[in-house]
C-alpha cells in the first residue's frame, strides 16, 4: 500500500516517542486493530466508530 507524502509525514510525527520503529509498522498496527477488532466480542459500537473516525482523519478509507 502506498501512502501520500503528506500522510507519511503525519504518521512520522505521530510515532515519535512511541514503540513504533517505522511508519509501516504503525500502519500495520492500525489496520490489524481495525480488522481484528471486528472479530472481537465486547468491542462497543462507539469504540469501533471512534476508531474508524480517527482512521478517516488520517486519510484512510
Amino acid at each position: 500500500m502506498a501512502l501520500s507524502e503528506q500522510l507519511t509525514e503525519q504518521c512520522e510525527r505521530r510515532i515519535q516517542g512511541t514503540e513504533f520503529d517505522s511508519v509501516e509498522e504503525y500502519v500495520q498496527f492500525i489496520v490489524r486493530e481495525v480488522v481484528e477488532g471486528d472479530d472481537r466480542e465486547g468491542v462497543s459500537e462507539d469504540a469501533t466508530d471512534e476508531l474508524e473516525r480517527r482512521l478517516e482523519a488520517l486519510g484512510y478509507r
